[in-house]
């Protein structure tokens, strides 16, 4: 792509997200640009589609061969708690895997080592009142 269609993306991108937008806002839109609605239409549907294929995250077409599988499935079931869309939450893992191998691992111990701290100290503070 190149940066003049880049940077009409951002713009729109950031028109967009300042608020719901309705009709007769993005006609508007368009006219202030000099832009056929068509076209902006368009241009907004696409944009709709790289949001909701994760195609603005990076890594989402890497082949899943280059990951290892235990930790891309972990990964999966992991971003299943923050979205119900599971090419997301794949897009997502990649994201993280390609720059922590064993993101997910890591996470895991990361929250057992917690959760065990907080119950610690939990019953710590339970047994001072007692």
């Amino acid at each position: 792509m190149n940066k003049k269609l880049i940077d009409q993306e951002s713009k729109l991108i950031s028109f967009l997200k300042e608020k719901e937008r309705d009709d007769k806002e993005v006609h508007a839109y368009a006219d202030s640009i000099k832009m056929n609605t068509h076209e902006l239409e368009g241009a907004i549907y696409k944009i709709a589609h790289k949001a909701l294929t994760g195609k603005y995250l990076k890594h989402v077409d890497d082949p899943d061969s280059n990951f290892d599988a235990d930790e891309l499935a972990l990964g999966i079931t992991v971003e299943h708690e923050h979205t119900g869309d599971s090419h997301i939450a794949k897009a997502i893992t990649k994201a993280h895997l390609s720059e922590i191998p064993d993101y997910y691992t890591r996470l895991k111990q990361m929250e057992k080592t917690a959760t065990a701290r907080w119950l610690a100290k939990k019953y710590l503070d339970i047994g001072k009142r007692s």
